[in-house]
C-alpha cells in the first residue's frame, strides 16, 4: 500500500470537489455523521444553529481540517466522509478501501420494488464503461504498456462489473433460499 486510509479518502474528496463545494459536502458529512454515529461515540461536534449559512461555513472548516491533515481523522468520521462523496467518487473510494483488505466492494441488494431490474441495468452500464476503458487500453490489438493510468482505469471498471455481478448473484441466492427450504421440507 502506498497510501494510508486517510490519504485514500482525502484523494477522493479532493477529486470530488470538482463536482461539489466544500460547504455542500461538509453539510452532507455532518448529516450522515449524526445519522450513523451513536451520540456517545461522537468525537466531532458539527455546528447546528438557527443560521444554516454560518453552520455550513463552520462545518466546512471542520471537514477541511481533516482533509488538510491539520486534525487526526477519527475512525467514526471516515464513514461519513466516504458516504457523503457524490458518485462516482464514493464508489471509487469504497472500492479502494475494500481492496486494502483484499476484499471486493459489492453492494448489498436492495429490497425496493424494481431494484432487481435496476441492478441488471447497472450491470449493463458497468459493462459498457468497462468496454470503453478496455478499448483505450488496446491499440492495434495490443495492450498499451506505456500508459499505466489507462490500464488501471480499465482494471477499476472491470472490478465494478465483478462487484455488480456479485450483487446480482446474491440477490438470486436470497430469492432461491425460501424455495430450497420448502423443497427440502417435502
Amino acid at each position: 500500500m502506498r497510501e494510508t486510509r486517510q490519504q485514500t479518502i482525502v484523494c477522493h474528496v479532493t477529486l470530488a470537489m470538482a463536482a461539489t463545494t466544500m460547504r455542500c459536502y461538509a453539510t452532507d458529512v455532518a448529516r450522515i455523521y449524526a445519522e450513523r454515529t451513536p451520540v456517545a461515540m461522537r468525537d466531532v461536534e458539527f455546528h447546528q444553529t438557527r443560521d444554516p449559512y454560518a453552520d455550513q461555513r463552520a462545518n466546512a472548516q471542520i471537514v477541511q481540517r481533516y482533509i488538510d491533515g491539520r486534525s487526526r481523522m477519527p475512525v467514526e468520521i471516515e464513514e461519513a466522509l466516504v458516504l457523503a462523496l457524490p458518485e462516482p467518487f464514493r464508489g471509487e473510494c469504497k472500492r479502494e478501501l475494500a481492496a486494502r483488505y483484499g476484499d471486493l466492494a459489492a453492494p448489498i441488494p436492495s429490497a425496493a420494488p424494481g431494484a432487481p431490474m435496476a441492478d441488471a441495468g447497472m450491470l449493463m452500464a458497468e459493462c459498457g464503461q468497462a468496454l470503453v476503458e478496455l478499448s483505450q487500453s488496446y491499440r492495434d490489438g495490443v495492450i498499451v504498456h506505456g500508459e499505466s493510468g489507462v490500464a488501471r482505469d480499465a482494471i477499476n471498471k472491470l472490478t465494478d462489473v465483478i462487484a455488480q455481478a456479485t450483487g446480482l448473484r446474491e440477490r438470486l441466492i436470497q430469492a432461491l433460499a425460501p424455495i430450497q427450504l420448502r423443497s427440502a421440507g417435502r
